[in-house]
């Protein structure tokens, strides 16, 4: 931070080993690995404040737009999509530039994004957001538009009312090379998400409780879950119980709701 109003910041990840050996059977012959094998570069940005209420992130970054756990359609923005079987995974993020203008409890941001390859400005992707705080619940509004693409729209709303958590999102996504004229059940793909999570802590024991369940409608093309995954409407629940700090029980459950094909993970 070389002055108040800007600071710089950067998060890479180091892969070891720099080099495959010829013995290994999963990568044969004796080779190095290239770059992007062993740096990856997360983040890398810098923060510029003008005043009081007007904030610029320029460089690679995050870009969380979702309020969803196990699934987020709404997360249109990041390079990798939030992973149903480690939700709290974080996700890699494009360069772009983001502007942040507060409105008292709400938000309006700006966007534009570089997507991977890209290297002429004429192809960036804009993109914008809405935050509005109604008494316990904030709801969501984005647009985001890709010259080569297309355009998608969402929506997001989240409330937490006690020990709930409840959260959802909503998604329309159009492609542009299906054609204007076509017909809309091949262009526009909906998506949605409904989820609600529990939390439980005993007084003065370390005992507790947490609960997490997400139902998720994807009618995209290509599924985030595998493709043995049967239908359109999928469904996630984790439940723990926590004996003490080190000691616990926990199920996570991951399928589909169309035959009851999936999975059961329980642990201790």
């Amino acid at each position: 931070r070389p002055e108040t109003d800007i600071r710089v910041y950067g998060e890479v990840n180091v892969r070891y080993p720099f080099s495959v050996r010829e013995d290994d059977p999963a990568t044969p012959g004796d080779e190095s690995r290239s770059f992007d094998e062993i740096l990856q570069i997360d983040e890398l940005f810098a923060d510029l404040s003008i005043g009081e209420d007007l904030f610029i992130r320029a460089g690679k970054q995050t870009l969380n737009w979702g309020v969803g756990y196990f699934f987020s359609p709404a997360n249109l923005l990041n390079l990798t999509r939030v992973d149903p079987e480690d939700p709290e995974e974080e996700l890699v993020g494009p360069v772009s530039l983001k502007v942040n203008k507060p409105f008292g409890g709400n938000n309006l941001y700006a966007y534009a994004i570089a997507p991977e390859a890209v290297r002429e400005i004429e192809y960036l992707s804009a993109a914008a957001k809405y935050e509005w705080v109604v008494g316990r619940s904030e709801i969501g509004f984005g647009t985001v538009v890709h010259r080569n693409q297309g355009l998608a729209g969402m929506t997001t709303w989240s409330m937490s009312l006690y020990d709930f958590s409840f959260f959802a999102e909503g998604v329309l996504q159009y492609e542009w090379d299906a054609g204007f004229d076509a017909n809309l059940e091949e262009t526009f793909f909906p998506q949605a998400t409904l989820g609600m999570s529990y939390s439980w802590k005993a007084d003065g024991s370390d005992r507790s409780f947490s609960a997490t369940g997400q139902y998720y409608y994807n009618g995209a093309r290509g599924a985030v879950l595998p493709a043995s995954y049967n239908g359109e409407h999928y469904g996630a629940l984790r439940g723990r119980f926590g004996f003490t700090e080190e000691l616990s029980l926990e199920a996570f459950w991951l399928g589909s709701m169309r035959d009851g094909s999936g999975m059961i993970e329980p642990s201790f």
